[in-house]
């Protein structure tokens, strides 16, 4: 059986175990016309703004601990739930670390796909019409697609560290319309 996809002009090469998953994920009929991984070092940040509060916490917790001790009593009994509380905080930033090596990109005639991590985002191209951009001076950058309500505010999706932005910008847009 052949592939609905060939190595597109602007598509960059993936790895034999994304081919696989991408297959199992495109529509009968669907032709792939990009594909790509995000610069490793775009989704390091997100893996060290996720540690900034863990650290914080944790070595206030520890703080608490050694002064506690230092002061001996039932003191330091009291510090410890902070720990046991703080060490599990740590387990997003290890979660962003691993996703780092699965997180691909592929645009196909019908809609974007995100892979990332164990999730997989598919917008239709009739959702892509507020896309936005940013873009770094060697081309590649970013390509926001949609915003998700989360938490306190809203988070922005879309294809992060991606090199030749404009092109794949034109290429969902002019396929969009």
């Amino acid at each position: 059986m052949s592939t609905p996809y060939r190595n597109p002009p602007l598509a960059v090469k993936l790895p034999a175990r994304f081919h696989a998953e991408l297959d199992g994920e495109l529509e009968p009929g669907e032709t792939v016309l990009w594909t790509g991984v995000p610069r490793r070092s775009r989704l390091a940040r997100r893996a060290v703004a996720a540690v900034a509060f863990p650290l914080l916490w944790n070595g206030f917790a520890l703080l608490l601990v050694y002064g506690a001790a230092k002061e001996g009593g039932l003191l330091s009994f009291f510090a410890v739930p902070f720990l046991v509380v703080g060490l599990p905080l740590f387990q997003a930033p290890l979660e962003a670390v691993r996703v780092i090596g699965t997180t691909f990109y592929a645009v196909t005639d019908r809609r974007a796909i995100l892979f990332d991590g164990e999730d997989i985002l598919a917008l239709s191209r009739e959702k892509l019409a507020r896309v936005a951009s940013r873009v770094r001076a060697d081309g590649s950058g970013d390509l926001w697609l949609m915003q998700r309500p989360r938490g306190r505010g809203d988070e922005r999706v879309g294809l992060l560290g991606i090199a030749r932005v404009h092109e794949v910008e034109t290429l969902l847009l002019d396929r969009a319309s």
